[in-house]
């Protein structure tokens, strides 16, 4: 989506049992300046790609663990990302 005009300039129609998280790639290009996204897009291919092929900001969302919770520089990025 583009944040200034609030449309949707890329979409990948998947049949039902195909998780969004396997088409992540390929719905991003090097227009992209900055990837927000949940914990299930979050692995080391898909940073990789974001930070490095498409050279974007990344702001893939991280879980917290019981007994492990997020520590203040990954609440503050999620805190910019929401900006």
């Amino acid at each position: 989506m583009d944040l200034k005009s609030k449309l949707i300039l890329k979409s990948i129609t998947t049949p039902a049992n195909v998780h969004d998280s396997q088409v992540f790639k390929q719905l991003l290009d090097k227009r992209d300046k900055a990837v927000l996204a949940d914990s299930a897009y979050r692995s080391g291919e898909n940073q990789t790609h974001v930070l490095e092929e498409i050279d974007a900001d990344e702001y893939l969302m991280e879980k917290a663990q019981r007994a492990k919770p997020l520590s203040e520089e990954q609440q503050k990025r999620f805190k910019i990302a929401e900006e």
